[in-house]
């Protein structure tokens, strides 16, 4: 009997000797060794496993910190836990964030470093408890990439990785490795390109072109596109490295000019000599009737309908044709010998008209003519759906000024968005506030770069214009 009691207590003292996992979410754990704060998830199990221990940072004395820097996989889900002797398993009082259906996620594979703040006091960017959406506690930061960036007169010769406006981009339709980059550049400025590998520091033997005394320089304002093939496999024509000659690696082109700071709007309505009118821009599809002085189709009516005013200019400007082939409305431009000297501001379509003085009978020298109705109605009392293509009609003339259209070339392009860009990272000032009379009806917009008609000039505006562009490829 003695011996079958000893065999029981040998038995039992090596199952508590035996290892036990420190984490299981489903089932009882022994605690942790060391207590702390461990990153847990799909990538370990769930457990406190000491490889995901996080560090106290002893560099942050004003609120308790905790860090981690670790590979993590896109698929990975995970949260950060406590564990120590009473903190064995997963619980409310110890996860992080807390809640369910809420894991922590990185966008790819890739390095990664995770600050943590058991107190909730972190940045309003951290992920917050659920509990208490005021106690931000988790910021996922990532690595750094590598990457190639313009320094120069622009720059004033610093490395200035946080401006995004000179960050390079890979051309991936390209065979070779290459980026580009698109910038405003004035007479006599000089830049190269170099790369980081940290975002943080210039790399070794990281400048484009290296070498002395061989900076590159444009010969006049305007826009330029940056072309480089770090491995040297461009053109005769481009740019050599200094140290070796037969590598070819930065390419220049000259993109379009460009005034640096417009201050003057192309007319908008009447001016001095009315006669002096805009150049009109027909959509590209469009192929209307180019009628001579004795060919207008609408004329002799318009002028039936102006009673006793002189006209001074008259122009039909685009004819639409329904599903018959038959024309069911035209773009009229018009002016007349009565002025009402008004300022006003119109946000017609996607075009800003200030106006200087108001023309009758339309207000800036723009209508239509309705065929089936037979009536001319003035631009600003249209309705543009009930006119089929009359949006992209009027918004391919040049009355006013289009918005978004930043370096008043009359379209969108990136070089607008390149600009607002620029504008937005403090290195150019844009100069494109709209102004607006005072004691007038005013629009809802205060600025020509403002494309997404929110009322203020952000970076959502420049990326707008970037899928709109695309959107057209």
């Amino acid at each position: 009997m003695k011996k079958i009691l000893s065999i029981i207590m040998i038995a039992a003292l090596m199952l508590t000797l035996m290892t036990v996992p420190a984490f299981a979410e489903d089932e009882g754990a022994g605690p942790a060794d060391p207590a702390g704060y461990y990153l847990v998830g799909s990538m370990n199990g769930w457990q406190a496993d000491p490889a995901y221990l996080l560090e106290r940072n002893t560099e942050q004395r004003v609120t308790e910190e905790y860090t981690i820097t670790l590979t993590l996989s896109a698929k990975d889900q995970f949260k950060i836990a406590y564990f120590d002797d009473t903190h064995t398993t997963i619980g409310e009082d110890n996860l992080y964030p807390d809640g369910m259906g809420n894991d922590l996620s990185v966008d790819k594979d890739g390095e990664v470093t995770i600050r943590f703040c058991p107190n909730g006091d972190g940045e309003d960017d951290w992920t917050a408890m659920v509990s208490d959406p005021s106690k931000k506690v988790v910021k996922i930061e990532t690595a750094p990439e590598p990457g190639y960036y313009l320094v120069g007169d622009i720059t004033q010769w610093k490395f200035m990785p946080v401006k995004t406006v000179f960050l390079f981009q890979k051309n991936e339709a390209s065979s070779y490795e290459e980026y580009s980059l698109v910038t405003l550049f004035h007479h006599s400025e000089s830049f190269k390109v170099v790369y980081s590998k940290d975002e943080t520091t210039i790399a070794e033997n990281g400048w484009y072109p290296d070498g002395v005394d061989n900076n590159i320089t444009v010969d006049r304002d305007g826009w330029y596109r940056i072309t480089l093939r770090p491995n040297g496999d461009g053109e005769n024509d481009w740019v050599a490295m200094g140290s070796d000659p037969l590598k070819k690696v930065i390419k220049v082109e000259f993109v379009s000019p460009l005034d640096d700071t417009p201050t003057e709007l192309p007319s908008a309505a009447v001016s001095e000599d009315p006669t002096e009118e805009p150049p009109t821009i027909l959509p590209s599809e469009a192929e209307p009737t180019e009628p001579s002085e004795t060919e207008y189709l609408y004329k002799d009516k318009f002028l039936q309908k102006l009673g006793m005013r002189q006209l001074v200019s008259y122009d039909e400007l685009y004819y639409h044709r329904d599903e018959g082939d038959e024309i069911d409305w035209a773009m009229i431009k018009a002016y007349t010998d009565e002025v009402t000297a008004s300022e006003s501001v119109h946000l017609v379509s996607r075009r800003v008209i200030v106006t200087s003085g108001e023309n009758k009978p339309f207000t800036f020298g723009c209508g239509i003519y309705d065929v089936e109705k037979d009536e001319f109605i003035d631009i600003l009392k249209v309705d543009f759906e009930s006119y089929d293509g009359m949006e992209e009609v009027f918004n391919a003339t040049s009355y006013g000024r289009l918005l978004g259209d930043v370096d008043l070339d009359n379209k969108i392009t990136v070089v607008d968005a390149t600009m607002i860009q620029q504008c937005l990272a403090s290195l150019r000032d844009l100069n494109d506030e709209i102004k607006k009379p005072l004691g007038v009806l005013s629009i809802p917009v205060s600025y020509y770069s403002d494309y997404d008609l929110d009322g203020d000039r952000t970076i959502i505006d420049a990326t707008k214009i970037q899928r709109y562009l695309v959107s057209l490829e």
